[in-house]
This record gives structure tokens, sequence and C-alpha cells, in this order.
């Protein structure tokens, strides 16, 4: 049943909560909704291109199929909604919210939401090309084959996402946070991404070759395979991340923390990784040929098998590496700094359980 637009917008205009209707194909383009009610409504290709909509709210509606092509939906709420297959290009919606939707295959192309939240929403196959995402929040949503190309991408977060192959070609970012999310297989060759926040992050296999990454928080982040050569990623934290087989050639890390992650049989062959802190890190069959490591901390460091041939290793600290079948060149080694015997003295101090207790 098609309703009269004038009659809806008449009795939103009362107050009146339009619920439970059949409202499919209602065309409401260009009117002004703001501060709506709808309730429990079926309105299955309904148009609202160009309508004003501003604070109003959508709750278990069935919206799919419907089109909001300019409309304003600032501050406004959808909660439990069907909008599978809805265009949003070039809606306006900053503040909006978005609660438990299925919002499959929805179109934001172009789109301004900003400060927008999306909880527990469907999004899978979901555009959202050159579309505004300033502080834009997503958690705990579905994504599956999403496209971000040209999106902007600044200080927004992804907690909890996956985004396995979703495509950001030619977006700009700016303190992207994504918490506890997957990025498997990710193209984002050669973006700038200063202090992108990746904590617990999932990027086996992703392609960062080239990026701009410095001050970047990748802590327990499982970079897999992932491809990093000749990225910049100066004072960035990967502590206790797994980088195991990751390609890291010619990369700029100095300053770069990398304590108790996991390098096994990683390639940092010509990396600058002068001034970093590897404590404890696992370096096994690790490739370090040519690197700079001047300075760096590998105090503790597990490098079996590694191969530090013609690495700079001028005052590297050396303290308690592990390294049977370690390769290195004698005349680099001999810049080192060795185990420090008052240190590994202190290390290995127990005290004397038949000692008097003062305190």
């Amino acid at each position: 049943m098609t309703g009269d637009p004038g009659s809806v917008v008449e009795r939103i205009r009362k107050g009146e909560t339009i619920l439970d209707e059949d409202l499919s194909g209602l065309d409401c383009s260009g009117l002004d909704l703001s501060g709506a009610r709808f309730v429990e409504v079926t309105a299955w290709g309904a148009r609202f291109d160009g309508a004003r909509l501003e604070g109003a709210s959508f709750t278990d509606c069935d919206l799919s199929e419907s089109r909001w092509k300019g409309a304003d939906l600032g501050r406004a709420n959808i909660v439990q909604s069907r909008l599978s297959g809805s265009d949003f290009s070039g809606v306006r919606a900053p503040q909006s919210r978005w609660i438990r939707c299925d919002l499959s295959g929805a179109d934001f192309s172009g789109g301004d939401l900003g400060r927008a939240s999306f909880a527990g929403c469907r999004l899978d196959s979901a555009v959202f090309d050159g579309a505004d995402l300033l502080k834009t929040v997503f958690t705990d949503s579905e994504f599956l084959k999403n496209r971000f190309r040209s999106a902007r991408i600044e200080k927004t977060v992804f907690q909890k996402a996956d985004l396995a192959g979703a495509l950001f070609e030619g977006a700009t970012f700016s303190n992207p946070v994504f918490l506890e999310s997957s990025l498997t297989g990710v193209d984002l060759s050669g973006a700038s991404l200063p202090k992108i926040q990746c904590d617990g992050t999932n990027l086996t296999g992703a392609d960062l070759t080239g990026c701009m990454l410095s001050l970047g928080n990748f802590r327990r982040a499982d970079l897999t395979g992932a491809k990093l050569d000749g990225a910049t990623a100066e004072k960035a934290f990967f502590v206790e991340a797994v980088l195991a087989k990751a390609s890291l050639k010619g990369a700029r890390l100095s300053k770069s923390s990398f304590c108790r992650a996991d390098l096994t049989e990683a390639d940092l062959s010509g990396a600058d990784l002068s001034m970093g802190q590897c404590a404890g890190s696992v370096c096994l069959r690790t490739i370090f040929s040519g690197a700079d490591l001047s300075l760096a901390d590998l105090s503790h460091a597990d490098l079996r098998e590694a191969d530090l041939r013609g690495a700079v290793l001028t005052r590297t600290n050396l303290h308690r590496i592990r390294e049977d079948r370690a390769l290195f060149d004698a005349s680099g080694r001999a810049l080192a700094r060795e185990t420090d015997p008052e240190r590994a003295r202190a290390e290995d101090f127990v005290p004397d359980s038949n000692e008097p207790n003062h305190s």
C-alpha cells in the first residue's frame, strides 16, 4: 500500500508516531520530516531523496531498497531496521546513530557521516567511496567486500571489524583506529598512515609497502607474511607483535620498539633499526644483512641462525643473546657491546631465603 505523503507529513507535524503501517513505495522526496518517528513500519522502495529528516527515528522498520540520495539525516536514530540495498549516496548524516541495522549492500558514496556511530550493524558489501568518515565509529559490525575508495578516514574508529579484502584505493587517512579488527590481505601500499592504531589487529598478508607508519601502534598485532618493504615506521610500537616471515626490506624503523616481538624468518635486510628496541624478541633465521642496528638493544633476543652479515653493529647491545649458528662479520661485531657481566650477575641474583627479613 502506498501512503499519501501529505497525510504522513501532516501527522508527523502533529507529533504523531507512524506505527505499524505498510508504506511501501511512499515518495517523500524533498519533504521536511524533521523529528519524525517511525516504528515497525514497512516501506520497501520508499523514496526520501533530498528529504529533511533531522532528528528523525526509525525503529524496527523494513526500509529495504529505499532511496535517500542527498537526504539530511543529521542526529537521526535508526534502530534494528532493515535497509539492505538502500541508496544513501550524498546523504548528510552527521552524528547519526545506527544500531543493529541491516545495511548490507547500502551505498553511502559521497555521504557525510562525520561523528556517526554504527553499532552491531551488518555492512556486507556496503560502499563508502568518497564518504566523509571524520570521527565515525564502527563497533561490532559485520563487514565483507567493502569499498572505501577516496574516503576521508580521519580519526575513524573500527573496533572488532572484519575488513578483510576491503578496498581503500585513494583513501586519505589521519590517525585511523583499527582495534582488534581484521585487515587480512588488505592493500594499503603507499598510503600515509601516521599514528595508526592497530592494537591486536590481524594484518596477515597485508600490503603496507612504502607506507608512512611513523608513531603507529601495532602492539600484539599479527603481521605474519605482511609486506612493509620501504615503509617508514620510525618510533612505531611493535611490542609483542607477530611479524613471522614478514618482509621489511629497506624499511625505516629507527627508534621503533620490537620488544618481545616474533620476527621469525622476517626479512629486514637493509632496514634502518638504529636505536631500536628489540629486547627479548624472537629472531630465528631472521635476515638482518646490511641493516643498520647501531645503538639498538638486542639484549636477550633469540638470534639463532639469524643472518647479520654486513649489518652495522656500532654499540649494538648484544647482552645475553642466543646466537647458535648466527652469522656475523667479525669486524662488525667488534663494535658491538657484548654481555655485561655486572648486569648478568644482577639478573642471576637469587635472594638468600635464610636471610633475616628486616622489613
